[in-house]
């Protein structure tokens, strides 16, 4: 007989019955729904062939010589189109239709009016067979034959679009189940076609496929009511909707005439199904535990800068009376938990009855930041040159940098600076922030120790300078005044006077001293008799002498008799000029002959004055 359009499909789980081996196994029962192969990942345009053959002796062929490929939910240039697979073009179910991320088509593509026929099969022979079919909608019409081993028809059944079940983006489901025990089915053969101009594919998912017995398990519905508080006090009960005797197992060894199964816990369960004639069917039930973790979401926030700043808060729509912690032993009312270290953690969460419920959450480390100076270039001569740069790893994004909390530049150089201590940052988009401390010096430092003089003499007016610096960058210059600058530091025949020393290097930096050259202050010379009317023209008057080479200023000269009057008086004369001194008269008439006392005021190019004074003996 034909079952259309089944409800509840059959679910095999690991370690049930299966054909294995190209062996018959008793009340075997398979499920396909197309979202793993052999516990291996499909993927869209994955085509469809011998991989089950293994495992359930069955292979997929299309009737035109190609094989079927596998389609993934939201690509929009394979399966389906339209308003229920989505206006767009993507291949999205009718809302409340879970048909998971796969499902087999023909060839994925959509264009004609037909789509090739899909072929199922089966090496071992089936009792049942059902499946379900996606988007059947405008005047499409699919056709479902199970075949013998010759290929005749068996079972047919026909799916229009309109029928109950069908629409767009619907799962329209469908099935095949001979009477009593024995199975004859050995193909299956699935053919689609359309009136109409339009997208058209064949779309399939949840096959299931039975040895024996999958009309039982078809009549029943299941009612399983939950544990709560992860204890076991959930159920299973089984409503007979056909009312032929029928016997229950949740071992398959011991059966029972109730459909009640109680006290049980959270897990996976399969009922044994054992009508009047032997004939056995089983389903897979899940007993959930009631009223999970109800957080909608953890919202952890890592840690930072390598920090233990870590958070994590409990979205829960069921937070009133809720109690958390996350170590199992400290609970607060509050959904947050701060200055988290990096970790492995488990949430508990306590409700308002008692119950506790956990989910683990992991608070991830982070780096943290690194700075360090790359090159360091010290202040040379006083020249605002300095430089510092720096390598920076920050630990999240990009980065600036601050001199001594300045504002933020993306460049890690900073140049043009003047000797000192420096305080250098780098803050990253997670905001850490990490410093390191500098020091510039200023190297190359041009000083002029000292000018070694070599003074003039009485017997010279020509000295020299000898410049003794130190420091400075590459090969140093000296300079005199506005003389040209000299790769000799010593300068020679310098006179009496002051000068200004520069001395350079070869990055331009400049030391500069003065020093001032003196004169010597040489011997004055006076005779100590003179004669106006003797011959000799030397002594015809009386005046003071001194070297040539320098100059002194008579300041005043004055000549006394021995009675202290003053006869003569001389002044602001050079020593080098003959008309300051004495020519032995007294108002135009010759002096008596005699001893007579002279007092000179002198000044020297030095700068220094001094009196001198003494006899002077007048002759004729």
């Amino acid at each position: 007989m034909a079952l259309h359009r089944i409800v509840f499909l059959i679910v095999l789980l690991s370690g049930l019955p299966s054909f294995c081996g190209g062996q018959d196994v008793m009340s075997g029962c398979v499920n396909i729904d197309f979202e793993a192969i052999n516990g291996e990942p499909v993927f869209d345009g994955m085509v469809i062939s011998d991989q089950y053959f293994n495992n359930f002796g069955l292979t997929f062929s299309l009737e035109d010589g190609t094989s079927p490929v596998i389609a993934q939910v939201g690509f929009p240039t394979t399966a389906f189109g339209g308003p229920g697979f989505g206006t767009d073009g993507s291949d999205t179910p009718a809302p409340g239709v879970d048909i998971g991320q796969f499902f087999l088509t023909d060839d994925g593509v959509l264009a004609g009016l037909t789509s090739p026929a899909l072929i199922l099969d089966f090496v071992n022979p089936l009792d049942s067979i059902a499946g379900c079919i996606l988007d059947i909608d405008f005047d499409e019409t699919f056709i479902m034959h199970a075949r013998d081993i010759d290929g005749n028809v068996l079972l047919a059944d026909t799916i229009r679009a309109g029928d109950p079940g069908t629409g767009d983006g619907e799962l329209s489901c469908w099935g095949f189940n001979l009477e009593g025990c024995e199975g004859t089915i050995y193909s299956l053969r699935m053919e689609g076609t359309r009136e109409s101009a339009g997208a058209f594919g064949l779309g399939v998912d949840y096959l299931s496929f039975c040895l024996s017995g999958i009309d039982l398990v078809n009549n029943l519905i299941p009612i399983v009511e939950n544990t709560y508080c992860d204890l076991e006090n959930g159920s299973i009960t089984l409503t007979n909707q056909v009312g032929s005797p029928l016997t229950y197992s949740i071992d398959s060894i011991n059966f029972q005439e109730s459909p009640v199964f109680e006290n049980l816990g959270p897990g996976a369960y399969t009922i044994y199904v054992m009508n009047e004639n032997g004939c056995t069917g089983l389903m897979d039930l899940p007993v959930l535990v009631d009223v999970p973790l109800n957080t909608d979401d953890l919202i952890v926030d890592h840690t930072t800068c390598n920090e233990s700043n870590g958070s994590l808060f409990v979205m829960s729509n069921d937070s009133l009376d809720n109690s958390y912690s996350i170590d199992g032993v400290n609970f607060q009312n509050s959904q947050f938990f701060g200055d988290l270290q990096p970790g492995d953690y488990v949430l508990t969460k306590v409700d308002q009855f008692g119950c506790e419920y956990f989910e683990p959450f992991t608070i991830e480390p982070s780096l943290e930041p690194q700075l360090e100076i790359s090159s360091l270039f010290d202040e040379s001569c006083f020249l605002e040159n300095g430089e510092i740069v720096l390598n920076g790893t920050p630990s999240e994004g990009n980065a600036t940098y601050s001199l001594n909390g300045g504002p933020g530049q993306t460049s890690p150089i900073f140049d043009n600076l003047i000797a000192g201590d420096y305080l250098l940052s780098m803050i990253d988009e997670d905001n850490c922030v990490v410093s390191i401390e500098a020091t510039l010096d200023n190297i190359g430092i041009l000083i002029i120790e000292d000018l070694e003089l070599l003074d003039p003499t009485c017997e010279s007016r020509e000295g020299s300078i000898t410049v003794i610096a130190s420091g400075g960058i590459g090969e140093l210059s000296f300079g005199l005044d506005s003389l040209p600058f000299q790769s000799s530091n010593i300068f020679e025949a310098i006179e009496p006077g002051s000068y200004l020393i520069e001395v350079r290097d070869s990055e331009g930096c400049a030391a500069t001293d003065s020093l001032f050259v003196p004169s010597p202050d040489c011997p004055i010379f006076s005779p100590n008799i003179f004669c106006p009317t003797c011959d000799d023209p030397q002594n015809s008057s009386f005046q003071l002498f001194s070297t040539n080479l320098y100059n002194v200023e008579i300041l005043s000269f004055e000549i006394y008799d021995r009675w202290g009057n003053l006869i003569f008086k001389s002044s602001s004369r050079s020593i080098h000029y003959n008309d300051f001194g004495w020519d032995g008269t007294f108002d135009g008439i010759p002096a008596e002959l005699g001893v007579y006392a002279y007092r000179a005021e002198l000044q020297y190019e030095s700068g220094l004055t001094k009196v001198l004074h003494g006899d002077i003996t007048l002759v004729r």
